[in-house]
């Protein structure tokens, strides 16, 4: 095997590779957050097609309900499956799960809602739900120092994508900017057939370039050296014997990196390191801060869930300008990035809890006062949906890097999984919550009701304590 491939394979450069990975990756993963700008376009045209003639956009919260449901009970394959197949296989196969899905809804959204469900909730669910942690965990164990921000950068990815994919579907779906003109029991939808028509075809070429940047990402990922086993026969070729010129005189250079090389491959565990590797998700069952760490998600995703799916839907009310909300949805996912990045840089400095307190408390306030965007006009409801998304996505940043920190990183796929069992919660209730009280609360109940759960977490972050006494 020639030196110079070895010596990249195993130098910094790979880390950086990786993190690059996990990017483009999460630029396709990411895609979860189009479905705000995307709803108004495909409810419209299952609605006015006859597809599902009673569907409104309130019904979007089954899809988003059927994959938050579908992440609950299978992100924690996400371990079992890196464990067998590795991180590169793992991500390639959810991802290109992922993009069958949502290809197979060009299929889907012409025969009934059910069909959409499956395709567009649980294919493109189970996909996205097992691919998106490990490229992260890949990276924390690249830069086991800088947990949170390195998780940060990845994820700004994943909360850059709607800035991309946003207008690509606008554009794409509506490009003279024609507004809804069909006006029923409170809700503007689309009526035009030519714009009608693109909406199918969305989903199939949404589908083929994810399924790209997916293959892309995941051939940049791979485990760092001190996590892989190195059979003998490859350091054969690195003896002393082996490193002479054709003149008999030793490659210094090249033997000071075969030392680092060595150096990273035998590095022995330290008994912090040791310890860690024995918090088995048993273990994490027992203890006091996994249930802290899941109530807080629950409510997290219990009090955005519907601000996310709706708020577009919510704008149109009082906003009749569809670039315009397109575009605030495009900004808000550039605020979805920085936010990533922002509080995971602020988790590695103040830690989790305290980050996790002042971005409860921020996102309080600012859900509480959304309908107060209808007095202010669009410019104040563009600041606020930027000003939510700088806000909540950090808690992706936050919880990845506490999930590792407090139970160390051997088993941190599956605890990390387990937590994501609120989602099945979070999912069912939430579903209930928009169809049964929406009706009766209206915009401005429900948005009242969010900001209250993002309270509750508030209150289980003031009780989670950081030390690990497992240990």
């Amino acid at each position: 095997m020639p030196f110079s491939n070895f010596n990249f394979k195993y130098s910094k450069w790979r880390g950086i590779s990786v993190i690059l990975g996990g990017i483009i990756v999460h630029l396709a993963l990411g895609s979860s957050y189009i479905i705000g700008n995307f709803s108004t376009y495909f409810i419209s045209y299952m609605r006015m097609r006859n597809v599902s003639p009673d569907i409104q956009y309130t019904d979007t919260i089954w899809i988003v309900s059927v994959g938050t449901i579908t992440t609950g009970f299978t992100m924690f394959l996400s371990g079992i499956l890196e464990k067998r197949l590795g991180s590169r296989i793992t991500i390639l196969l959810a991802g290109w799960l992922m993009s069958g899905g949502l290809a197979l809804t060009y299929f889907s959204i012409k025969k009934s809602f059910l069909m959409l469900l499956f395709s567009y909730g649980f294919l493109y669910g189970i996909g996205n739900s097992i691919a998106y942690p490990v490229s992260i965990n890949c990276v924390m164990k690249w830069f086991p120092k800088k947990e949170g921000t390195v998780a940060g950068i990845v994820l700004t990815g994943y909360g850059v994508a709607s800035f991309i994919w946003n207008p690509f579907i606008t554009l794409y779906i509506n490009p003279e900017n024609e507004i809804p003109d069909f006006h029923i029991n409170g809700e503007d939808y689309f009526s035009q057939k030519e714009l009608l028509d693109r909406i199918p075809s969305c989903f199939l070429v949404l589908g083929i370039i994810f399924s790209v940047f997916t293959f892309v990402g995941g051939m940049l990922n791979c485990t760092p050296p001190s996590e892989e086993k190195i059979p003998d026969t490859i350091l054969l070729p690195l003896t002393k014997n082996a490193d002479h010129d054709e003149n008999g005189e030793e490659e210094d250079e090249d033997e000071e990196h075969i030392e680092y090389d060595r150096q990273l491959i035998h590095k022995p565990e330290t008994k912090k390191e040791s310890l860690e590797r024995e918090i088995t998700p048993k273990m994490a069952l027992k203890t006091r801060q996994f249930y802290l760490l899941w109530l807080i998600l629950l409510f997290l995703n219990q009090s955005t869930d519907f601000f996310s799916s709706l708020y577009k839907a919510y704008g149109q009310t009082f906003i009749h300008n569809d670039y315009f909300l397109a575009m605030i949805g495009a900004l808000g996912s550039v605020g979805n990035a920085i936010s990533r990045l922002m509080w995971g840089f602020i988790g590695d400095k103040i830690s989790f809890k305290w980050s996790m307190l002042i971005l409860s408390i921020i996102l309080a306030v600012l859900l509480c006062s959304l309908s107060l965007t209808e007095l202010g006009g669009q410019y104040m409801y563009g600041l606020w949906v930027v000003l939510l998304y700088l806000t909540f996505p950090g808690t992706f940043a936050l919880l990845p890097a506490a999930t590792h920190r407090y139970f160390g990183k051997r088993y941190y796929l599956i605890i990390y999984g387990m937590l994501f069992s609120t989602h099945v919660v979070s999912g069912s209730v939430g579903c209930l919550l928009a169809i049964k009280l929406k009706p009766i609360l209206e915009w401005h109940g429900m948005f009242l009701l969010s900001g209250g759960m993002a309270a509750v977490c508030m209150v289980f972050t003031l009780m989670y304590n950081e030390k690990c006494k497992e240990k």
